[in-house]
């Protein structure tokens, strides 16, 4: 009976929700070219990069796929709710697209040497036999 109530205060509670979601993605994708603006000068153009730089570059990253995923998860939610499934997976898969562009970011500047497809396979090579110590002196050629 309590809820009634309160939804009877509340009538347009569905379309303060649906709005309310919608500001949100848009404030997650404005957010996402704020940030990329700042990740050009502090991180990807900086001679002179610090490690509070690839920190703060990291945390970001991971916060931003975060929030993407809550956003793209209440957008199936909500759209099963509705019964507009379509209109609402639409949503998610854009938000998933940016995802999986933010997450290529974070492997190819904070994951392991071999997931970063920016370098080379020979260098690759030779840290693997760095760490097993089987890496031999060209100097003696």
């Amino acid at each position: 009976m309590t809820a009634d109530v309160w939804r009877a205060q509340f009538p347009n509670q569905t379309a303060i929700a649906q709005q309310l979601l919608q500001q949100a993605t848009h404030q997650w994708f404005d957010m996402i070219q704020l940030l990329e603006g700042i990740y050009k000068e502090r991180v990807y153009d900086n001679p002179d990069i610090s490690d509070v730089d690839l920190r703060m570059h990291r945390l970001t990253l991971n916060g931003l796929l975060h929030d993407g995923e809550n956003l793209a998860l209440i957008n199936l939610v909500l759209g099963d709710q509705l019964k507009q499934q379509e209109e609402y997976r639409q949503r998610a898969n854009e938000i998933d697209a940016k995802k999986a562009d933010l997450f290529k970011t974070l492997i190819m500047w904070h994951g392991p040497i071999e997931a970063q497809t920016d370098i080379p396979e020979s260098f690759k090579q030779a840290m693997r036999e760095v760490e097993a110590g089987t890496l031999e002196d060209d100097d003696d050629l």
